[in-house]
């Protein structure tokens, strides 16, 4: 079992968010083209999630908001890239994620909490989307606040929380799996 990072916004704010873990045998993947056609080429031969295999945990790595999103995304310099779980699911089965593939972590701050409308939360509403893309044994975990990678892992200062203790992400009461 490998643990892949993705950063759909490759940005260097991304990646750094991403280098700060430590999690062993893990690699970081991004499409090295923002758009344009050799995006399109590089799906065309496969995309860069075609070598997670379905039995991988795959962290998705991009922002939320503490008390639920509707979008995730990332600023970019040519301004704010973001992704509704709908445009999320697509770009994910674009850059050739297996359909067996089961392990997916929103590594998004509020990506496991209801919006403040009351929209479901992100991570529930990108599990449907990839259900009905044919994603049928995914299960989808979101963090119930603010996500950070201190110390080499992943932790969470729940939402709602004084006194800003971040916990463990693995313990019960830090994320939510929708499946």
């Amino acid at each position: 079992m490998t643990t892949w990072i993705y950063l759909p916004v490759p940005t260097q704010e991304m990646r750094d968010f991403a280098s700060g873990l430590q999690l062993g045998g893990q690699y970081t993947l991004s499409n090295h083209f923002v758009s344009g056609k050799g995006k399109a080429v590089s799906r065309f031969f496969g995309g860069c999630l075609d070598g997670v295999s379905p039995w991988d945990t795959l962290l998705l790595i991009c922002h939320g908001a503490t008390g639920g999103s509707r979008f995730t995304g990332a600023q970019r310099a040519d301004g704010l890239k973001k992704y509704s779980p709908e445009e999320l699911a697509v770009v994910i089965r674009k850059e050739g994620l297996t359909k067996a593939f089961i392990d997916l972590k929103l590594l998004v701050c509020g990506g496991g909490l209801r919006t403040a409308k009351g929209d479901d939360p992100f991570a529930q509403r990108t599990c449907e989307a990839l259900k009905g893309d044919g994603y049928s044994q995914i299960r989808v975990t979101g963090y119930l606040g603010d996500v950070s990678t201190t110390g080499g892992k992943i932790t969470v200062l729940r939402d709602g929380e004084q006194g800003g203790k971040y916990y463990d992400g693995n313990v019960p009461g830090s994320y939510k799996v929708y499946r």
